[in-house]
């Protein structure tokens, strides 16, 4: 027990002297960037760009605050988080050096990471890791406890596990209304995940509190969003004085702070109450400008409903054509989610099965070296003792004790051959693993948009499209057949749009002038625009 209490010690004395050579500046604007990310994570980032040859020169606990930083900015202005070498260095080092505070941040936006990367077991784990670390500590950050407990109902919600969504959500309600934070976000978090357990009281009482919680704080223009959802479930269940009210609440918000679930809101009321033409009249923008394929399938079924109601059988068959057309991509696109998370456990299990394996080599290779020494000093021990009383046994004695050191060398030596030939072999397979991942084209890519260096070489590109077929089955075939006469710069610019590269990075990348790169990428939008949303 004294020995624990002298290493923490000595780590933590070694932490305050990393922190002294720490700028009170330094620090101090750090803590202006982190309040900046929330609200104003553009900002945040300029900001925090600018500090990047000053942090350098500081304490290796400013710099990881920094890169933890900027991870986290990049995430509030939703921009993809495409790697995660850096978090997990800022994660090693706050678990040695951190705050629990800082650990427990560390975790969530590693999981946020994993999440980004569609790694889903290993964004579980680092979730569940950071609700561990907050809750045997007394919840240290409840705003970030309350984002973690919000992604982990989202992934249960997605794994058709309504019970665990539940329990989550809840959790983190009562932690944020216990700190003083709640928020009618998260009261919605909880009422969504009723409706999975098939619990329409529930769902319902829990809908009324978050929109008595939105109209006491007068905050109906912030959370209009979660009132056009609620409108949307009295829709749903047919109680029209209760959809006409917030129906009202949600025109009077301004144009300029509308969501984008403001017309399907809208259109819900009048398809649940009429007049039918106006519900056709806000779901239409929805069909001729998809945003995501879960959208088109719901407006398709919506539209197919009303016409076949109104006798309009053909229209019907038009959008019911639509609507099994989504069902089948959604159900694809789960297919392939569900296939890179079961590769995803399948390479987590397998690497900590090697880990563990060279572990235990290490292991037994330690006790035999500890072995071997017990049997040297137990020679030379010998040799002291009969030294004195036998010149001719203390001969015999030293040729013996030559032979078992050379014994000894020669199998360290062996010994060593066999841990580097076993490293070497980790190696090789975790490389194996890697490249045969088309994430390593993709980085490599983006390396170069951040690096301003275009791609030169053919075989880059041949590489850029097998990783994107790999990805996206029959992409390019569909490309091909929608635009024939398709170039090859042209093409270049189709599959780096559809991994969400923008415009300025495909102008550094392919090398093109900026009026050509634009010219191209508006060409594109015009011809595959459709595509590319509704398969995005």
């Amino acid at each position: 027990m004294k020995l624990r209490m002298i290493l923490e010690g000595c780590v933590l004395m070694a932490t305050l002297v990393s922190c002294r050579h720490e700028s009170a500046a330094v620090m101090a604007a750090l803590e202006r960037a982190d309040s900046l990310c929330c609200t104003e994570p553009e900002a945040a980032t300029t900001m925090l760009q600018s500090m990047e040859q000053t942090v350098e020169k500081e304490g290796e606990h400013a710099l990881r605050r920094w890169q933890m930083l900027c991870i986290k900015a990049q995430d509030k202005a939703y921009k993809p988080l495409t790697t995660d070498s850096i978090i997990k260095e800022v994660v090693a080092y706050f678990d040695a050096h951190g705050t629990i505070k800082e650990q427990v941040e560390a975790y969530y936006y590693l999981g946020r990471t994993y999440q980004e990367l569609h790694d889903s077991p290993e964004a579980v784990r680092a979730y569940l890791k950071a609700i561990d670390l907050s809750e045997k500590n007394g919840i240290p950050d409840a705003v970030v406890y309350r984002n973690i407990t919000s992604q982990l109902a989202i992934f249960y919600r997605r794994q058709q596990n309504p019970r665990a969504a539940v329990d989550i959500a809840m959790k983190g309600y009562r932690v944020a209304k216990e700190f003083g934070i709640q928020d009618p976000i998260d009261i919605m978090d909880i009422a969504t995940a009723y409706d999975g357990l098939g619990l329409p009281d529930s769902m319902e009482y829990y809908y009324r509190l978050a929109g008595n919680e939105i109209l006491l704080t007068e905050s109906e223009v912030k959370y209009s969003d979660c009132i056009g959802e609620i409108c949307d479930y009295y829709s749903s269940v047919g109680k029209q004085d209760e959809a006409y009210f917030y129906l009202q609440i949600l025109n009077r918000v301004p144009p300029a702070h509308r969501r984008p679930n403001f017309n399907s809101n809208k259109a819900a009321y009048f398809e649940a109450f009429g007049p039918v033409d106006s519900a056709i009249y806000y779901l239409m923008p929805y069909i001729t400008n998809p945003v995501t394929p879960y959208g088109v399938r719901d407006i398709a079924r919506a539209l197919m409903d009303i016409y076949a109601k109104q006798g309009d059988y053909k229209q019907s068959c038009h959008y019911a054509r639509i609507y099994a057309g989504m069902v089948d991509s959604i159900a694809a696109m789960t297919t392939m989610e569900q296939a890179r998370d079961a590769n995803n456990e399948y390479k987590y299990q397998r690497d900590k099965e090697a880990e563990a394996e060279a572990y235990r080599q290490a292991n037994r290779a330690r006790e035999q070296r500890t072995v071997m020494l017990a049997i040297l000093f137990a020679s030379l021990a010998g040799y002291l003792y009969y030294r004195q009383r036998m010149e001719r046994k203390l001969r015999l004695r030293e040729a013996t004790i030559r032979q078992q050191s050379s014994t000894i060398e020669k199998q360290d030596n062996e010994l060593s051959q066999k841990e580097e030939e076993l490293a070497r072999m980790i190696r090789r397979a975790l490389h194996t693993a890697a490249s045969e991942h088309p994430s390593k084209v993709f980085d490599h890519f983006q390396k170069a948009a951040s690096s301003k260096t275009a791609i030169s070489t053919d075989e880059e590109w041949q590489n850029l499209t097998v990783a994107v077929e790999q990805l996206y089955p029959g992409f390019n075939t569909a490309v091909l057949q929608n635009w024939p006469q398709i170039k090859p710069e042209e093409l270049h610019v189709v599959q780096l749009l559809k991994l969400g590269f923008e415009t300025p990075s495909i102008m550094h990348i392919t090398g093109l002038p900026k009026t050509s790169v634009y010219r191209k990428v508006k060409e594109v939008n015009t011809l595959l625009g459709s595509l590319l949303k509704i398969e995005n």
